[in-house]
């Protein structure tokens, strides 16, 4: 899905410069989204790959492309429009940041694939957030669930709102128990856990650095945070291997991997661009492993 949406922002960007016709195009894109289930809406993805090698093509033999990607968004949405009876009611509204990048968010979107479960999504910018979703989660950030019947209730009376991510993951497995298990009370999901905090923190002390002064003592600190950091990696490959894999806990997918998977999907790809590349997976057979789990 997100390679199918990179592919529609980028054709948007080729067949047009006019601030005016991606205004146009913006809504009818946005209003697609509001108009349509799940469902519905990945359909409309899965056909804009067509809409986008059509709309290169235009470009180079016409000026003007609107009007053909209007006419095509038309039969993508009436097809889309047609799944909407096979749409399993919503069970929970998922508020996340409207750029799709925040890692306590991803997380919390991984857990409710993983448990399969039919949502809501409504998008709160991370700047200016609106006064209803300050009044709404106390500490104003993102994710939060509104789960829709909590306890099995039949009204509106037995919502419940959770925010902070790990607080989410718990009581997702607390409103769905016949759905996967994801996070446990054990010492070994609680090391696990800390293991990750551990990454996270070196990983983001190394990036950090990024663009400080040059000299000798900045130097020698970097060294020193990217010698933490790939010790960090290391200690995670060595904790792979231990557990019998392919997950961090063992055959089973946990708590555990879908916070890990946020920083080491971004460390994965944005790493070997840097100035000095650093892979995460060279000589890190197990983590590779994981990766292809």
């Amino acid at each position: 899905v997100r390679n199918l949406v990179f592919s529609f922002i980028v054709a948007v960007v080729v067949v047009s410069s006019s601030s005016t016709s991606r205004s146009v195009f913006s809504f009818s894109f946005g209003d697609v989204r509001k108009r349509l289930p799940k469902k519905g809406f990945r359909t409309f993805l899965k056909n804009t790959a067509a809409i986008t090698n059509d709309a290169v093509v235009a470009k180079e033999s016409s000026g003007d492309v609107w009007e053909m990607l209007q006419i095509k968004l038309q039969s993508v949405v009436a097809g889309a429009d047609d799944d909407a009876e096979n749409v399993r009611e919503s069970v929970l509204t998922f508020y996340r940041d409207t750029n799709g990048w925040c890692p306590f968010c991803e997380r919390v979107w991984i857990c409710i694939r993983a448990k399969n479960l039919s949502y809501d999504e409504t998008l709160v910018p991370l700047r200016n957030k609106p006064d209803w979703y300050k009044q709404m989660v106390p500490t104003g950030q993102v994710p939060a669930i509104l789960f829709h019947k909590w306890d099995g209730g039949n009204d509106e009376n037995t919502r419940k709102l959770v925010w902070e991510s790990r607080d989410v993951m718990k009581a997702l497995d607390d409103a769905f128990p016949d759905t996967v298990q994801l996070v446990y009370d054990t010492e070994e999901y609680n090391v696990a856990i800390e293991q990750n905090e551990r990454l996270l923190k070196a990983g983001f002390d190394f990036l950090s650095l990024d663009g400080q002064d040059e000299g000798e003592d900045a130097e020698k600190v970097k060294g020193e945070k990217r010698d933490a950091f790939i010790s960090s990696l290391n200690e995670i490959d060595q904790s792979l291997q231990k557990s019998g894999g392919p997950f961090r806990l063992g055959s089973k997918f946990t708590g555990v991997d879908a916070e890990m998977i946020p920083m080491l999907e971004r460390w994965r790809y944005q790493l070997p661009l840097k100035d000095t590349p650093l892979n995460i997976l060279e000589g890190r057979p197990y983590l590779q492993k994981w990766f292809e789990a």
